[in-house]
């Protein structure tokens, strides 16, 4: 539920087991008959297939990814972000997106192309990307923003180089709110083919996956992002900022946060 990916599934009228049951046994009339028990039954299983309702997410979520790359061709952060994450795993691993990774993606873009980044947002708007949540970092910048489409989320982190390292980082959320700062070794980018589509990625993208997973080449349904390999800081927060309250929020200023002022030991 943090995550924000929890679903609930309600009831649907006809399609519980011993309805199915019940009505398979019924004389079924030509096919060419309006409502059809038979033809209700198959569609009803279509849509309550886990197979059937994950080719159907697939195919969506696939088509979303698609519209995101061709919405920000020719914006200024065109050829200024990269495929991160899971979203780079499912390519590297198995040539497409992960199972397990149907209603998230992950990219990147360098600090010094944030303006770049804040320009593209409309572009992102117009095809259908609604900003959902953006998340401060301790240090008041805004570090992190989600979009979100189709069930999906579509996350942008901002990057900071440190030294030879890339810094970002991850938020979590409730009663023990934090932010989670990772490093990564910094790359130079390329281009790649992946879903009929032209993305950008870094050139060594083993290092990059094996500093944040590990054995990032055997499947681990159980990892979680609080489990980074790459972390290597942990701020508690007292509050974690991630309202977005576009689109004034973007057209006042860079997109960080004001920060509370301290005097003789008061917060203001």
């Amino acid at each position: 539920m943090e995550l924000g990916i929890f679903r609930t599934v309600p009831y649907t009228h006809g399609i519980s087991s011993t309805e199915l049951a019940e009505r398979l046994r019924e004389p079924e009339p030509p096919a060419s008959q309006p409502g059809c028990p038979r033809r209700r039954i198959v569609e009803g299983l279509r849509r309550a297939s886990p197979s059937y309702d994950r080719a159907v997410q697939r195919r969506a979520f696939v088509g979303a990814l698609q519209d995101l790359v061709d919405a920000l061709r020719g914006t200024p952060l065109d050829g200024h972000y990269w495929v991160f994450g899971g979203l780079l795993i499912g390519w590297a691993r198995e040539g497409r997106v992960l199972a397990s990774d149907l209603r998230d993606a992950d990219f990147a873009y360098l600090d010094e192309d944030h303006d770049r980044f804040l320009a593209s947002i409309s572009a992102l708007v117009d095809a259908g990307f609604a900003p959902r949540r953006r998340f401060s970092s301790a240090n008041g910048r805004y570090v992190e923003h989600r979009f979100h489409r189709g069930g999906a989320n579509f996350e942008f982190f901002r990057v900071t180089p440190v030294g030879d390292r890339w810094r970002y980082s991850v938020f979590v959320r409730g009663s023990e709110a934090a932010e989670l700062v990772a490093e990564i070794p910094a790359q130079p980018r390329v281009p790649f083919t992946f879903l009929d589509r032209t993305w950008q990625k870094v050139a060594g993208h083993d290092a990059e996956l094996t500093a944040i997973y590990g054995d990032w080449r055997t499947p681990r349904p159980d990892w979680s992002y609080t489990s980074d390999r790459a972390v290597v800081e942990r701020i508690p927060m007292a509050l974690l900022p991630h309202g977005w309250a576009w689109p004034d929020s973007v057209t006042r200023g860079p997109g960080e946060r004001h920060l509370p002022t301290v005097s003789k030991g008061v917060m203001m």
